[in-house]
């Protein structure tokens, strides 16, 4: 009996246009497969760069349906050969044309950075039903004319065997969609509810998402993408699969126990340590992610050749120094699966004399479409907020992910006179002074323009 290591690495392939399946209905709900719904406002957002992880992992699937027509639909790596999807994706594909089909991890529109990789063979689920609880399929590739695997030239993507998700955290799902051009397009959203095996989500998705990789905040594939719901004909979420019991179990059949199951590679070594509002007694340290074959777990950072703190951050505030003294710092990453890089080179910096302080850098503000994480500092209409954890897209006031830290504008007063431009807060609402003013109660004199 073979002893499978609970971490693994899953790939997934997109929903096809040129498949027709039929849809299950249940009362008024119906459950499609297609995964072709944007609920309400499409809140998808282009990725540009994908030579990055997780994005280089995840491939473009092209299959033909007949010697002039293919399909589209997405994938990501899991093995060294190894590739997984909704099953109804690769349904009904003829294995007389498999010989024409491909995937290309990390394509962006005409460009394909690593290459294609022709199709071997794919296998179902053993109890595959569309729609259903098994809606799974692994996929074989060929080496490339290079005579490299798929897991040569793309990190392997991980997962564990997880039999359950958090209800209100974030979910995550790039892919190739079909009403975009060959671009790798993303959503983001939140977990609605679950059952054993599937779970659902108010994601943005459409045709070519379905078979797609599900990640939660820290890159962590937590599922595949297969199908949308609709209510008396209008989407209301969508839904994909636990990667959990023979969900699980289907996949590590495929992979090769002692290399990927097992993972023996350790991390990159850690670089670009820089030190931000070094005060006499704080300051706080960022670096570069570190890379690895399958994710980076956290980071462990030392502090003049002690251990003294742990985070899967790339970033880490230190309290309670002495004043005017040289602090040296070094940090390991460390991988899912216990592996450590070398030690990164020192790097070393000095606290300011007492009460000598650096003025703290003035926070960015804040952008709709740039992700946060826990620890980012913003602007918004003149106040700070810290988030408390992964956010995009969630407005700084008004969501419970922003704590407000500051503001850096006054209220404001009769007995003060104001000049054009300078800015007040007046019962919770921002406003600007045309000119200048004194007296005039902000919100009813047309000298105030409201932020």
């Amino acid at each position: 009996m073979v002893w499978l290591k609970k971490m693994m690495v899953l790939t997934a392939l997109g929903t096809f246009t040129g498949v027709t399946l039929q849809s299950s209905v249940v009362m008024a709900e119906s459950l499609q497969i297609e995964s072709r719904k944007v609920i309400g406002e499409d809140d998808r957002f282009r990725i540009s760069d994908t030579s990055k992880q997780p994005y280089s992992s995840i491939a473009y699937l092209q299959i033909y349906t007949s010697t002039s027509n293919y399909s589209r639909g997405t994938a990501f790596v899991v093995g060294k050969d190894t590739l997984v999807t909704a099953g109804h994706v690769i349904k009904n594909v003829s294995s007389e044309l498999l010989a024409k089909s491909f995937v290309a991890p990390g394509k962006n529109n005409d460009k394909e950075p690593f290459g294609r990789f022709e199709i071997e063979k794919m296998i179902l689920h053993d109890n595959y039903s569309p729609n259903k609880d098994h809606d799974l399929a692994v996929i074989k590739v060929k080496p490339n004319k290079n005579g490299q695997s798929i897991g040569d030239v793309v990190p392997l993507l991980s997962i564990a065997d997880n039999a359950s998700v958090t209800i209100g955290s974030k979910a995550i799902i790039p892919g190739y969609p079909t009403d975009r051009r060959k671009e790798l397009w993303s959503g983001d959203g939140e977990i609605k509810s679950q059952g054993t095996y599937r779970f659902r989500y108010d994601v943005d998705t459409i045709g070519g998402n379905s078979g797609g990789p599900i990640f939660d905040t820290n890159n962590q594939v937590i599922g595949v993408h297969t199908t949308y719901h609709t209510w008396n004909g209008i989407a209301t979420e969508n839904s994909g699969l636990k990667l959990t019991g023979s969900n699980y179990n289907f996949i590590a059949k495929y992979l090769d126990h002692s290399t990927e199951l097992n993972d023996v590679q350790a991390p990159s070594q850690v670089t670009g340590i820089n030190a931000k509002n070094v005060t006499s007694s704080s300051l706080m340290l960022s670096w570069e992610a570190a890379t690895d074959n399958r994710g980076i777990s956290k980071y462990e950072l030392y502090v003049d050749g002690k251990k003294t703190a742990t985070t899967a951050l790339t970033k880490i505030e230190f309290n309670r120094l002495v004043a005017n003294k040289t602090y040296s710092f070094a940090i390991v990453a460390v991988d899912d699966a216990g592996n450590q890089s070398q030690i990164s080179e020192s790097y070393s910096v000095t606290t300011l004399p007492e009460n000598v302080e650096e003025k703290p850098e003035k926070p960015s503000s804040w952008v709709s479409t740039q992700v946060y994480t826990s620890g980012d500092v913003v602007s918004y209409q003149g106040q700070e907020y810290r988030a408390k954890w992964w956010t995009r897209n969630e407005k700084p006031g008004s969501a419970d992910v922003w704590q407000k830290i500051s503001s850096g504008i006054d209220k404001w007063q009769a007995v003060i006179a104001y000049t054009g431009g300078n800015i007040v807060e007046h019962e919770g609402t921002f406003y600007k002074a045309k000119w200048w003013t004194k007296g005039e109660i902000p919100g009813k004199a047309n000298v105030w323009i409201k932020q």
